[in-house]
């Protein structure tokens, strides 16, 4: 999805179901592959399938509200085997400034997307993985440091995060 879509989609999804209170989810999934040319496919974990796997990762922002609750980002995961190899990159028609990233970067990139963005959004919540990124939590509550405690034992769950935007 193009940059341009995205932000008009998320001006959409801002006009037909924004509200106040509404939370932004930071989440991954594999998707399964069977070859080797798909953009970022290798074996890696997949928690969809719960095994490593031939997969691809992909990195998505949800939108929850009472109405609905669409995605309004994404990012590709893209591995550092894949990043180290120029040619089998510009194969997959990745762009030559694609490169890799560790597990919280892609979220790093979507948060303050979606902060810019006409979403309404009060709250944020991600996986176990970014939920323990401290740099995602900086973007969303403005604190500089980890998760607030408050939110992790209201939620019970020393992996898994929510915390109030700005």
């Amino acid at each position: 999805m193009p940059d341009d879509i995205r932000n008009e989609l998320q001006e959409y999804v801002a006009h037909k179901l924004g509200e106040d209170g509404e939370v932004l989810i930071i989440d991954d999934t594999g998707f399964i592959e069977k070859g080797t040319t798909s953009a970022g496919v290798q074996r890696q974990y997949s928690g969809a399938a719960r095994r490593t796997e031939n997969c691809r990762i992909g990195v998505f922002a949800a939108y929850a509200t009472a109405r609905g609750r669409p995605l309004v980002d994404r990012e590709l995961d893209i591995p550092k085997s894949w990043a180290e190899g120029r040619e089998r990159c510009r194969a997959a028609k990745l762009p030559d400034d694609r490169e890799f990233a560790t597990k919280g970067e892609p979220a790093r990139h979507m948060v303050p997307r979606a902060l810019g963005s006409p979403l309404p959004v009060t709250w944020g919540t991600a996986d176990s993985a970014h939920g323990r990124e401290s740099r995602c939590w900086e973007l969303l509550v403005g604190t500089g440091g980890d998760p607030p405690d408050q939110y992790l034992q209201a939620r019970g769950d020393s992996d898994n995060g929510i915390a109030e935007t700005k």
